[in-house]
């Protein structure tokens, strides 16, 4: 919960706006591999919090915390102006874990 109260800080204080995360199939990148895909970064968290175990208060709270303020965040930069953080499956996902919560 500690890791899910720190990164929800991140968002709400727009520090993680328009990051992306680079996965490769492999661990190791060698030329002629598959190449990487890149990923918003707040998508990869998002996933990450709706595969977590949500059996204590302490960490529905968390989750909580950082769905809301990643579900509500619109960022800020002058090329993506207006854009939700969470769009699609996420934003679904997102309060579906919400709903089941309460």
């Amino acid at each position: 919960s500690a890791a899910m109260d720190a990164t929800q800080g991140l968002i709400a204080h727009g520090c993680l706006d328009h990051v992306r995360i680079g996965l490769s199939p492999t661990s190791v990148v060698e030329e002629g591999d598959s190449p990487v895909t890149y990923s918003p970064a707040i998508n990869l968290l998002a996933e990450a919090i709706f595969l977590s175990d949500l059996s204590s208060e302490q960490t529905e709270l968390s989750a909580l915390k950082f769905l809301l303020t990643a579900g509500c965040r619109i960022t800020s930069s002058a090329r993506h102006r207006g854009e939700a953080m969470l769009r699609g499956s996420h934003l679904l996902q997102t309060i579906r874990v919400c709903y089941h919560i309460y």
